[in-house]
């Protein structure tokens, strides 16, 4: 049977946590919609066209250890928080990302952004050394406001 959290347009498998696989005609992942599941990994469609991830979508999920969004551009507000397995996040289509998405994703080492990224909210992102792969110049870096994110990260630029 399906899990209490199936909804058209995902498709969930069990194993070493859920495997959630966004298909190709979801453009949003609503919030709260898998908050305190046992998602484990989330796969989109080659040609998905997600733009957009819900308030709380994905919080308390402890399993999660890898995140690769590039089609998402908005981050809602607590959309991965507590997501303590977290090492790893690429939103390379970032526009927004909307405050404490990721807080308490206190194992998170690597993040990948681009110049597409113009909003980012006050505590989007855990205190402490990441990594950040920004996908643009230092200057395209230096002109987002951060609003206290990343003060401690080490940007490396490609």
């Amino acid at each position: 049977s399906n899990p209490p959290f199936y909804s058209s347009g995902y498709s969930a498998n069990y194993g070493n946590g859920y495997i959630v696989t966004v298909k190709a005609g979801v453009r949003e992942i609503c919030g709260h919609l898998f908050k305190n599941s046992g998602v484990g990994t989330i796969n989109f469609d080659n040609d998905s066209a997600c733009e957009s991830i819900g308030v709380s979508a994905f919080e308390n999920c402890r399993m999660l250890k890898e995140l690769t969004a590039d089609t998402i551009q908005t981050v809602n507000s607590k959309a991965f928080k507590n997501c303590n397995q977290l090492g790893s996040v690429s939103l390379l289509g970032a526009k927004t990302i909307k405050s404490e998405a990721f807080s308490g994703c206190d194992y998170l080492g690597t993040v990948y952004l681009s110049s597409n990224l113009t909003d980012l909210q006050q505590n989007a992102f855990p205190s402490g050394r990441i990594r950040i792969n920004f996908h643009g110049t230092e200057a395209q870096w230096n002109a987002i406001n951060k609003n206290g994110n990343f003060s401690d990260a080490d940007v490396y630029y490609y």
